[in-house]
């Protein structure tokens, strides 16, 4: 591997790790946060429901930025946004204000949307056929890891910094930030096709809006009472909201010379498959959020310490992402993700038998370690590396935000 890939694939996995882990790390410390600022929870709520909602509208935006303006620039600027958004946030636990510090999350979220797609696509860019798999595995196992270790590693900041400083959660992503920064003066700027370099400025607004609304609505249903949730002022007018702004959306864009969000994505066949994929495993992953409490109690684990085991889920995923990657290098995108597929069936059949029958840790142990594997297989490297090979390479960025964007939303629901 050429110093200056080693150098980019560096860079670009500090910002994955940071954007993804952010997501969470917030989770375990809503209540603390909540009651520094002297507020309820149904407001508190809305430190991590206001974090999602920018972080995925502003996806897309991003990533059709990054194919313009090019790929490191607009992610060394999330980096900077993201960086200034944390250092706020942490300085909020000084000040008590509950709405500056919603501010500082959304400067964060912002950020966050133009690292994540914008890495992933550049990483692709960088390594040649043979070995792209490979280097998507790696970022997308960083991205799994970072995913479900979030609560766990924002636990373990409380423990040490203790409950009142919970600004270090977001102190800490300061350094990264800045050495993120130093780093990327040491690489070049990547390669970009020439297309037009004007913004679609109305079509970044509808699509934000549309995507606003639909995200909203989905966090306030609830699952197990839709006939009654979804009479409610937090998701019916969100809901409609969505169904006349999202088809304006795909008029508007369609007849745009240059749109934010490509309509082709939905009507090619091969792009719309996989984004149905990526929304389905998003769904998958949201179950993962009641292993802590089945933990602690069924399995009688202390009080507290249930996060710890979704650890265990991450390090299977971790491993067996940069594995799929080969193999998508050897065998092919589509095998491999069939053999995802298979493994996330097997373990969450076994989890649902552990649940009911088996109660024990062992067993729980097996489910986890066929969902990584799964997970691991399907989140790393063959959506991304399917994506890439059914868009135009002009548009990689965009496409690659639209398919985390489906898989936010699965995650959503």
């Amino acid at each position: 591997m050429k110093k200056e890939n080693t150098l980019l694939l560096t860079l670009f996995i500090f910002g994955i790790f940071m954007g993804a882990i952010d997501s969470g790390i917030v989770s375990p410390a809503r209540v603390i946060i909540g009651n520094s600022f002297g507020i309820d929870q149904n407001l508190g709520i809305w430190m991590i429901t206001l974090y999602t909602l920018i972080y995925a509208a502003s996806m897309p935006i991003m990533g059709k930025l990054g194919d313009r303006r090019g790929y490191k620039r607009i992610f060394i600027i999330g980096i900077i946004i993201f960086g200034i958004g944390s250092f706020f946030s942490g300085m909020t636990n000084f000040f008590g204000n509950f709405w500056l510090f919603l501010l500082a999350r959304s400067i964060q979220a912002l950020g966050a949307g133009g690292m994540i797609p914008i890495a992933t696509t550049a990483v692709s860019k960088i390594f040649p056929e043979g070995k792209k798999g490979t280097a998507l595995g790696i970022v997308g196992g960083v991205y799994g890891i970072a995913t479900i270790v979030g609560p766990t590693l924002g636990s373990f900041i409380l423990s040490i910094s203790g409950s009142d400083k919970w600004g270090w959660l977001f102190f800490i992503n300061v350094p990264i930030s800045i050495f993120v920064i130093l780093l990327s003066l040491s690489v070049k700027e990547i390669e970009i096709e020439k297309a037009s370099k004007k913004l679609d400025i109305i079509g970044s607004i509808l699509l934000a809006s549309s995507i606003g609304s639909l995200m909203y609505a989905l966090t306030n249903i609830d699952f197990f009472n839709i006939s009654s949730s979804i009479r409610d002022l937090n998701v019916y007018p969100f809901l409609i909201a969505f169904f006349i702004l999202f088809p304006i959306l795909l008029l508007f864009e369609n007849k745009t010379e240059d749109p934010v969000f490509n309509t082709k994505f939905l009507t090619n066949s091969n792009t719309f498959f996989i984004m149905m994929t990526a929304l389905i495993v998003g769904i998958g992953m949201m179950g993962l959020i009641f292993i802590p409490q089945f933990a602690e109690n069924i399995l009688k684990i202390p009080a507290g310490t249930g996060g710890y085991i979704v650890t265990i889920l991450a390090i299977f995923s971790g491993i067996s992402a940069p594995l799929s990657g080969i193999f998508v290098d050897k065998r092919g995108a589509t095998f491999v993700m069939g053999i995802g597929f298979i493994f996330n069936i097997a373990g969450a059949l076994f989890l649902g038998y552990v649940t009911t029958y088996m109660l024990n840790f062992t067993g729980l142990l097996i489910g986890l370690f066929m969902m990584g594997i799964g997970i691991g297989f399907t989140l790393g490297a063959p959506l991304n590396y399917m994506i890439l090979k059914s868009v135009d390479s002009k548009n990689s960025a965009s496409a690659l935000a639209n398919l985390s964007l489906m898989r936010s939303i699965g995650v959503t629901v």
